[in-house]
């Protein structure tokens, strides 16, 4: 019990700090905190042994070791970097054989053909696009109460394994989770920039609130937490009742960004694919030609010109050739009046 005390009495006195030092700082001193400074270019510094050097990042490093007394770790063996290039690039071991291979040959353009030949593997983006699928909390289902289902939350972690492996620049990966249904394109990307919108639909959200008001609040503060957090490091959560104490961040920062995901929903929406889409047109063009063909022959020539087709429709609909409740074929019809009409005028 005596250490209870203690501890609580440690963790008061640590609150009551807190606050006292976030009215005592000011706003020019949350401006001022490093993560919120921009970053400035520097001059590398000088260092004794320039032999280990092999770019400006290296002057930094061997800074730091030179004043704690430390000397650079010894250069891996060829075993060992090719190993590391291939754990660290698709999360999986070498084959034996490569293994040998750079063993016996460990050149430079080896290493870069290696490296290559694994940032243009498939397996780059499933390991790679692990990371920001943290980041941005994919799951399955909605993690909440009730634990739902997303069934099609993996078109999304095939978006994003898809851009790490397209190389796809980060500003653009970032305007298509935020904004891909906004964004111009042809018909089947525009179904990939949706797909990829995916980043604000899924996550904990809590579908069993009963009030809908306090629900799409929650949803929405569900969304900018996600956002502040994988975009800027930081949470503005907080803000959805008070200012930040020790962040720039303001309530009406806060409702500013509220405001917009407000206007949004999340529904389900038909994708485009490809492969599907030349199918269906392929079976739609093979079904409609056996129409034409039944309409044609079904023309009665004696009836009025402008009352052909629909007279030979309604007789093969009334005999079972046509079906008359399938959306798909009258569709076709339709699409397809003009070349019926070119030949009925033949015939």
């Amino acid at each position: 019990m005596r250490c209870a005390e203690i501890v609580t009495n440690y963790l008061l006195f640590q609150i009551l700090f807190l606050f006292n030092a976030g009215f005592s700082f000011g706003e020019d001193q949350k401006i001022q905190h490093w993560s919120f400074v921009p970053p400035k270019p520097h001059t590398p510094p000088e260092v004794s042994d320039k032999s280990w050097l092999t770019n400006e990042i290296d002057n930094f490093i061997l800074l730091k070791l030179e004043k704690n007394g430390l000397e650079p770790a010894a250069e891996a063996s060829p075993h060992q970097l090719i190993r590391r290039v291939y754990y660290d690039l698709i999360g999986l071991p070498p084959d034996p054989d490569e293994v040998r291979e750079y063993i016996q040959n460990p050149s430079l353009e080896l290493y870069k053909k290696i490296v290559n030949r694994l940032l243009d593997s498939p397996q780059y983006g499933e390991k790679w696009g692990r990371h920001w699928l943290d980041v941005a909390r994919y799951g399955d289902s909605n993690g909440g109460d009730e634990n739902h289902a997303y069934p099609h939350a993996w078109r999304y972690r095939d978006y994003v394994i898809d851009a790490f492996n397209r190389d796809v620049p980060y500003d653009q990966f970032v305007h298509q989770q935020i904004a891909g249904d906004l964004l111009k394109s042809q018909h089947s990307e525009q179904t990939h920039l949706i797909t990829a919108t995916g980043f604000l639909a899924i996550g904990t959200k809590i579908l069993a609130e009963k009030d809908p008001v306090k629900k799409r609040a929650d949803i929405v503060d569900e969304q900018i937490d996600t956002i502040s957090r994988s975009l800027m490091g930081i949470s503005v959560s907080c803000a959805r009742c008070h200012d930040h104490k020790f962040d720039p961040i303001p309530t009406s920062d806060y409702y500013a960004l509220a405001g917009i995901f407000h206007s949004t929903s999340i529904e389900d929406r038909s994708v485009y694919r490809q492969d599907s889409a030349n199918a269906e047109k392929i079976r739609l063009s093979r079904d409609v030609q056996d129409n034409l063909d039944n309409i044609v022959t079904a023309l009665d020539v004696n009836a009025p010109g402008d009352n052909r087709i629909a007279i030979a429709i309604s007789k093969l609909q009334h005999e079972k050739i046509l079906g008359d409740k399938d959306k798909t074929f009258e569709e076709a019809y339709l699409e397809s009046v003009g070349t019926i009409g070119l030949v009925a005028g033949k015939t």
